[in-house]
């Protein structure tokens, strides 16, 4: 989040929104140029912004925390089309640097003046990455369990100063990154027409909030490494049965699916090791694992969970003075984790879903899945899935 007014000097809050990701996924800045548009998508959220604006949650923490302040009488942002060319260049940069700053090293308001877009009175800008669906980053920006430090986000999406909106979205190898610009200006003229070059989306573009299957697919699949590592050390005997999700668990699957909590810092192949080896290193604090924590399970963890003998699939977790805590993870090449089928069915009011995988390593005969995970998921508000897992079950498949 970021905010200016009147061109007066300004205090930089860097606020990162949860998502979900691959671990495997190196968190490395990419060339702007080999994503996509997906700004049908990226439209789809001024619903949700303005339903927000509109209803009983406009509210935010005052400063020092002690009572929530309420936001009435709110007017609907106007989607202007001129500012999202603002957005969408934004978005495209955000891909190459994660920052308010841009890849050039100017202020992130100097691509208002690179679009020709001249703003009045207030302007503010949101930025996100890694979200599956415009209504995933929506919740992530609503930072409804945060304090005041902590709603930033919030506040630009119920900022009363603010008349108009525009949003972009830039798919780079299937991780998206969201842009939200707003200022003072009321919309008129070509600002209210959709122009040619802002209609480009990608195929996988939805509008309107994301279905049961979509959300428990989405989390279900963001918790893969954490599947493998089950399975690497579980051993066959113990293979089978019911997984009690302990805060150790959490804690280990909150760590390594979660991007935006674990900043990668480092990320390379060492080719004075063995070659089948890749090290990823991450930091994180117990703050930002708690809230992933929640965020999948609907349970708090607690840093007394984080010792190296807590994290079998860890090859080093220690605590820095600096960059909290830090784990570094080694990926074996030779290992296969395939996925062959997953469905999901409703239980009363609760869903079930299923993941039929392969896991072996290079070389074993491949018939098809070898084990079956079933997961109990359910519908949370505190989750920027809008559900979470509470139970989770592995079974070993005759071949």
């Amino acid at each position: 989040m970021k905010a200016r007014e009147n061109r007066i000097p300004y205090i930089r809050i860097f606020l990162l929104s949860l998502l979900a990701m691959l671990l495997i996924a190196p968190l490395t800045n990419v060339s702007a140029a080999e994503g996509t548009y997906a700004q049908d998508e990226a439209r789809s959220m001024l619903e949700y912004i303005n339903e927000f604006r509109k209803g009983s949650d406009a509210w935010y923490w005052n400063e020092d925390n002690t009572k929530k302040v309420k936001c009435s009488g709110l007017e609907d942002l106007v989607y202007d089309y001129e500012l999202e060319k603002v957005a969408m260049l934004r978005a495209k940069e955000i891909a190459e640097k994660f920052s308010h700053t841009r890849p050039d090293g100017s202020d992130c308001f100097t691509a208002y003046d690179d679009c020709g877009y001249k703003w009045e009175r207030t302007v503010g800008e949101n930025i996100a990455y890694g979200q599956d669906s415009a209504y995933s980053v929506y919740i992530a920006w609503r930072e409804d369990n945060d304090k005041y430090s902590g709603q930033g986000h919030r506040r630009n999406m119920l900022n009363s100063s603010f008349k108009a909106i525009g949003i972009g979205c830039y798919v780079v190898n299937g991780r998206k990154y969201w842009v939200q610009e707003f200022t003072g200006n009321t919309p008129t003229g070509s600002a209210l027409i959709p122009s040619d070059d802002t209609t480009q989306n990608s195929d996988d573009n939805k509008k309107g909030k994301p279905d049961a299957e979509k959300a428990i697919t989405e989390l279900i699949s963001d918790v893969e490494i954490f599947e493998l590592s089950l399975l690497t050390y579980s051993g066959d005997e113990k293979i089978t049965g019911k997984v009690k999700l302990t805060k150790n668990i959490m804690a280990r699957a909150a760590a390594m699916t979660v991007s935006e909590v674990e900043e990668i810092y480092t990320d390379y192949w060492d080719d004075s090791q063995d070659e089948d080896y890749a090290d990823h290193y991450y930091s994180f604090n117990e703050t930002e694992l708690t809230k992933s924590a929640k965020n999948i399970f609907g349970k708090k963890v607690k840093k007394k969970n984080l010792t190296s003998d807590k994290f079998s699939y860890l090859i080093d977790a220690y605590k820095d003075k600096k960059l909290g805590y830090v784990i570094m993870v080694s990926m074996d090449t030779e290992d296969v984790f395939d996925v062959y089928d997953f469905n999901i069915k409703k239980n009363g009011n609760k869903y079930t879903a299923t993941k039929d995988v392969y896991w072996g390593y290079w070389g074993a005969a491949d018939n098809g899945a070898n084990y079956r995970f079933t997961y109990t998921v359910k519908k949370s508000k505190n989750s920027s899935y809008g559900y979470v897992i509470t139970g989770l079950k592995i079974k070993k498949l005759d071949k």
